[in-house]
């Protein structure tokens, strides 16, 4: 039996003085009987916020998909449509269906993700298995999936000005998330955290490279990226 002296002491801020029973994996802090339980009661409630965020996110991609808030894009296929009538009704036709089926997609690969979520949320709650490690990783998936919702903002009509007479379009939407890494050039980069760490794993080849995920064709972007243990003497980065 461990003496008082090699008793490990309830590590509770306030002040508690009981000997620490159970250790938590997540915190890696050791808690006596009432402060564990005390401790498990806010993980509970952490995990409540993320259910109670989940069906927020829920609801509003259920009303996206429901009527696609895209009047702005579709005003600007029918004024198009108007100044050339005969001639591009067809190519109307065509630009709404492909639109429709370019929110559908969009929405439909949400939708997925958050089941995805979902039904990680719902086992760890029932079976009480999660730390906050997983909180921090549920909480930075539904914030990332949420920074994706179609916006009106978000979809614009590209008009191509080399074809006479009847400048044909298409339908695209602008990144709404983060950038994060995609496409490495070869195997000497390896992508980490779901796309936003790229790890060079060969340094003795002179040099490799890695693309970003969306795409940009208009407005101003801002990128933010940070370099560590760098063992080159240069870095391009281009457009």
């Amino acid at each position: 039996m461990a003496s008082s002296s090699t008793r490990k002491q309830c590590e509770k801020v306030d002040g508690c003085k009981q000997t620490g029973i159970a250790h938590c994996e997540g915190c890696s802090q050791t808690f006596c009987t009432r402060h564990f339980n005390d401790h498990r009661y806010s993980l509970n409630e952490e995990m409540n916020g993320i259910f109670s965020n989940y069906n927020d996110f829920k609801s509003i991609l259920i009303e996206e998909s429901s009527n696609h808030n895209i009047p702005p894009a579709i005003q600007q296929i029918d004024d198009w449509e108007k100044k050339s009538i005969e001639k591009i009704q067809q190519k109307a036709i065509e630009l709404r269906h492909e639109l429709s089926q370019l929110v559908t997609a969009h929405t439909e690969s949400l939708s997925t993700k958050l089941q995805d979520i979902a039904e990680q949320l719902q086992k760890a709650k029932e079976q009480d298995d999660f730390i906050e490690t997983d909180l921090r990783q549920w909480k930075k998936r539904l914030d990332y999936l949420r920074s994706n919702i179609i916006l009106p903002s978000t979809i614009f009509i590209n008009q191509h000005d080399n074809i006479t007479l009847v400048h044909d379009v298409s339908v695209s939407l602008l990144p709404t998330g983060n950038e994060l890494f995609d496409s490495p050039f070869g195997n000497d980069v390896r992508i980490e955290e779901d796309g936003e760490v790229a790890v060079a794993v060969n340094y003795i080849t002179r040099y490799t490279g890695i693309c970003g995920k969306n795409f940009y064709a208009i407005g101003i972007q801002k990128i933010s990226l940070k370099i560590e243990n760098s063992q080159n003497q240069w870095t391009f980065l281009g457009i």
